[in-house]
Order: C-alpha cells, then sequence, then structure tokens
C-alpha cells in the first residue's frame, strides 16, 4: 500500500490522529527498516518488455554516475 492508499484508507474509516501518527511512524519504519521498497519483487509484477527497459535504465544511470 503506497503512501496516499493509507490516507486515504484512514481518513475513509475516520481514524483520530493520534492513531494516524502511529500508522505513519510504522510506514516509516518499515521503509528504513527495509531500505525503501523491495524493487525486485515490484519489478517482476511488470510485463516482461517494461521490465527489461527499467532494468535498462537502471544499469545506464549506474554508468552514468
Amino acid at each position: 500500500m503506497q503512501r496516499g492508499e493509507i490516507d486515504q484508507w484512514m481518513s475513509h474509516r475516520m481514524l483520530p490522529e493520534n492513531l494516524r501518527a502511529r500508522i505513519r511512524r510504522y510506514e516509516q519504519y518499515k521503509w528504513q527498516e527495509k531500505r525503501g521498497i523491495q524493487e525486485e519483487s515490484l519489478i517482476s509484477n511488470f510485463p516482461k518488455d517494461l521490465r527489461r527497459d527499467i532494468k535498462r535504465h537502471l544499469c545506464w544511470t549506474l554508468f552514468t554516475r
């Protein structure tokens, strides 16, 4: 679930602000713990041609640094 989706869900469920803050802190903790998103699992869900183009782009950025 992405940040915007979480915020929408909390708003829809009318969660109190203190509970929202705890949820946000937990999401921040998870992000830091995992160093962001799991790229391989995200990319593996894309069609083959899109995966290829993304991987090509990511490798290209390594070469240009």
